[in-house]
């Protein structure tokens, strides 16, 4: 099998020959669906009410288009210069009829959908068994299903298929599946509890896994594999460095040392070095990442990619010019920021409530940029709104144990600093969507409030929360912290013991990722402890108001009017409790 899979990678790049870039055309009529809106390549195309739409770029590789329209997703190969044309008359992917270039490739890859829904089926009903077995049967299980994916092109009789196709196909699903051996010890932790390392025959099954092939950028999955396969490299170096040093300062110094051992190829290395600068700066803040500009600078020698860093540098410290930044605390040389909107005109002599936003992610992803709209309104409507950054998980050292912390300080900060800052100290409300729900919530409950500045908030309003710490996700990015999660749920501690601040739940009936049931029990439990506590619930819809037939679990997909009819309800709410003037 591994000399078949580095011939395949090797094909790939016979074809990755310097191309000029030549226009892809693909032209359609899909049967009509009101307010369904096409998607390719995650673009959004527009299509008139008969169903007609047009797609148009520049292309110097051949490459996959993806598909989705409404619930129907599927997948397109063209080459440069290509066109094409799709019709669908009846919804189905079954009535998908292709005309102009390729159509040969494409019919294949529509005659591969009913097997790729079988795996899928397959994947999802045995993923807590397949991750459950040893590294030896994991391998063996990820080199069937590589067979099972490949079946379809051994049986194919059309020999019409381009060799470019062939080679993109199969290096696609061979990039796929070795992210899994990959994502091993992850997911093997999280349904048996038990740590476990990648073992020699695992590493040299991945190390035949060429990433130096520059053809390979245009799929989805070769970005995913490297990106972890670089992360996994740079993790050894990383824990050499002092334990003073925040981790994304470890990885960003690892990454211009180590860097140029993994990826080879110039044109790569400059690729993969501005991507992982970009993610650094997106998630981490400008405040963390300033001082690795003129390395980069320096380092990179593609002018594009150069572009792309200090035209987002640019662009966000734009962003913060109707607004004060304020630094609440540094820990490991990690600064965290408050973004502060306070209202037009306003007198710092004369205090006002706070609205706290506290953004979700997962505990592991997200940025306070999310909260600027929100921030924004409430300084509209006369309070102060402040987006607030915290540490997140990187599913070693920092945990949901550290973004707790930061959110009580935080509050501790805000209290302190009251005078400065014209903050009302006991009028300040906290909003908090999912994992970020969790975090005000348990800043609610874990927080000492004898103490002379406690870190509680006054009031909650709680979007999409996470209100139980007793998830197999939780206990990943909890990785090694000797704390049993239960200490870290909400539900699980409200208690008489405590008292709680008014509250209130805006929450979906069919939300996958934090269930409405965890959200009435948690309600049940502040009512009979005489706590104030209301739940508003929105039917059809899923996580952050996601429609129910958009799979929640993925990047939230909000409806933005029953977004605005939630934010109505909240706004009342502050009116309610003296936090907004009616």
């Amino acid at each position: 099998m591994k000399n078949i899979i580095y011939i395949y990678f090797l094909l790939v790049a016979s074809f990755a020959q310097a191309q000029s870039k030549k226009p892809v055309q693909i032209t359609g009529q899909l049967f009509s669906q009101k307010d369904v809106v096409l998607k390719i390549n995650k673009k959004s195309i527009k299509v008139s009410d008969q169903g007609a739409f047009r797609f148009t770029e520049q292309s110097a590789q051949p490459r996959f288009y993806d598909f989705q329209y409404g619930r129907m997703e599927w997948s397109m190969y063209l080459e440069p210069g290509a066109r094409t044309k799709i019709q669908m008359p009846q919804k189905g992917l079954s009535f998908i009829q292709y005309e102009g270039d390729f159509t040969a490739e494409n019919d294949f890859l529509k005659s591969t959908a009913q097997v790729n829904q079988k795996l899928s089926s397959y994947l999802r009903k045995n993923w807590v068994k397949i991750h459950r077995q040893d590294q030896e049967g994991f391998l063996s299980t990820i080199d069937s299903l590589k067979s099972f994916f490949l079946q379809p092109l051994k049986t194919s009789s059309d020999s019409k298929l381009s060799q470019r196709f062939i080679a993109l196909y199969k290096a696609d699903i061979h990039l796929s599946l070795n992210q899994l051996v990959l994502r091993y010890p992850e997911g093997h932790f999280r349904f048996t509890g038990k740590r476990v390392s990648l073992n020699k025959k695992s590493l040299a099954y991945l190390e035949q896994t060429p990433i130096n092939q520059p053809s390979l950028l245009v799929l989805p999955s070769y970005k995913k594999f490297t990106q972890r396969w670089i992360d996994f490299k740079l993790a050894k170096a990383m824990s050499q460095m002092p334990e003073d040093l925040h981790s994304a300062h470890k990885k960003m110094q690892a990454m211009f040392t180590y860097l140029p051992n993994i990826i080879k190829n110039k044109e790569l290395f400059d690729f993969w070095l501005t991507e992982n600068f970009y993610q650094h700066l997106n998630k981490h803040a400008i405040v963390n990442g300033k001082q690795y500009l003129k390395q980069f600078n320096v380092t990179c020698k593609n002018p594009r990619y150069k572009g792309k860093i200090n035209n987002y540098f640019a662009d966000q410290l734009s962003q913060l010019k109707d607004h004060e930044v304020k630094i609440y605390k540094t820990e490991k040389g990690f600064a965290m920021e408050a973004h502060i909107f306070y209202p037009a005109g306003f007198d710092k002599k004369n205090k006002k409530p706070v609205i706290a936003i506290f953004h979700g992610g997962g505990w592991s992803k997200g940025t306070p940029k999310w909260a600027f709209g929100n921030a924004r309104s409430y300084a509209k409507l006369g309070a102060i709104g402040i987006a607030v950054q915290y540490r997140l998980s990187n599913f070693e050292d920092v945990t949901p144990v550290e973004s707790l912390q930061d959110t009580k300080d935080f509050f501790k900060w805000l209290r302190t600093n009251a005078d400065e800052l014209g903050v009302l100290p006991n009028k300040i409300a906290a909003e908090g969507w999912s994992a970020g729900g969790h975090l005000v919530t348990s800043a609610a409950l874990f927080s000492n409030r004898q103490a002379k500045v406690n870190g509680a908030p006054n009031a909650l309003i709680l979007k999409s929360p996470a209100l139980t710490a007793k998830d197999s996700w939780f206990k990943v990015v909890l990785a090694d912290k000797k704390i049993a999660p239960e200490k870290l749920s909400p539900v699980h501690n409200v208690s008489a013991n405590v008292k709680m601040p008014p509250t209130l739940i805006l929450q979906g009936n069919v939300d996958r990722v934090t269930p409405l049931k965890v959200a009435e029990e948690f309600q049940t439990k502040m009512k009979s402890n005489q706590y104030s506590c209301d739940l508003v619930v929105y039917k059809g819809y899923g996580h952050m108001f996601t429609p129910a037939h958009i799979d929640d679990r993925g990047w939230p997909q909000p409806d933005q009017k029953i977004v605005k009819q939630a934010q109505e309800k909240a706004n009342t709410f502050l009116e309610k409790l003296g936090f907004l003037s009616k």
